[in-house]
């Protein structure tokens, strides 16, 4: 009887130390990979620059603030929506996002020349949320 038909065929010693080596290998990938900092997520608001007009708590009466400027400023409102950012008890009003503080000033001057004083430049800290007004 020939016993290499009972007994299962060894690997040999080279065949072994290299199925070792890529298990070592493969287990020092995950331990790299578990370990590597990992890339934080951009924020869902980024910092943007944008002019606030007002200030109110009431939506509704937020949209109507929104359309009385529209009038007063057509030239300068035109084709810009309405925004809006929690600030503590109330929401700031905001015309924007601007792509840079140089068009947010430019705005702010003709929003100026229709005598609209109290609107200012204002940049939103990263994670701020700021949301269109709905029901304009």
């Amino acid at each position: 009887m020939d016993i290499s038909a009972i007994e299962p065929a060894r690997p040999e010693p080279a065949q072994q130390a290299k199925a070792k080596a890529e298990l070592v290998a493969a287990e020092a990938k995950r331990v790299e990979a578990k370990a590597a900092p990992k890339k934080p997520l951009p924020p869902s608001h980024p910092s943007r620059i944008w002019v606030q007009v007002g200030v109110g708590r009431d939506k509704t009466a937020i949209a109507f603030d929104w359309r009385r400027l529209e009038k007063q400023a057509p030239a300068a409102f035109k084709g810009r929506k309405a925004y809006t950012s929690d600030m503590g008890r109330t929401n700031r009003v905001l015309a924007g996002p601007f792509e840079s503080q140089k068009a947010a000033s430019e705005f702010l001057a003709q929003l100026k020349k229709a005598d609209v004083n109290d609107a200012f430049v204002w940049t939103s800290p990263a994670g701020q949320v700021v949301d269109a007004l709905a029901g304009k």
